[in-house]
């Protein structure tokens, strides 16, 4: 992961439905409509890196699809 690091992707794993439930709903693709239930979008404060987030709701899990950085928004959630 060249600008967040494993470190911060961790961090999102062990807090992904806290990302998710303060996230805003996103479209699913229309091939992964039968494997997404719902993906959101959060921007997320860590450390210095303003992060937005995509978080999918499958009947399994929680899936982090991207993770950019995006300094242009105001973060939902710090971690």
């Amino acid at each position: 992961m060249k600008y967040a690091g494993l470190e911060a992707l961790d961090i999102i794993l062990q807090k992904a439905p806290l990302v998710y439930s303060r996230g805003n709903p996103d479209e699913v693709p229309e091939r992964l409509r039968g494997i997404e239930i719902e993906r959101r979008r959060t921007t997320v404060k860590y450390r210095c890196k303003t992060l937005r987030v995509v978080i999918a709701k499958t009947i399994n899990c929680f899936t982090i699809v991207t993770i950019f950085p995006d300094p242009e928004k105001q973060p939902d959630l710090e971690l």
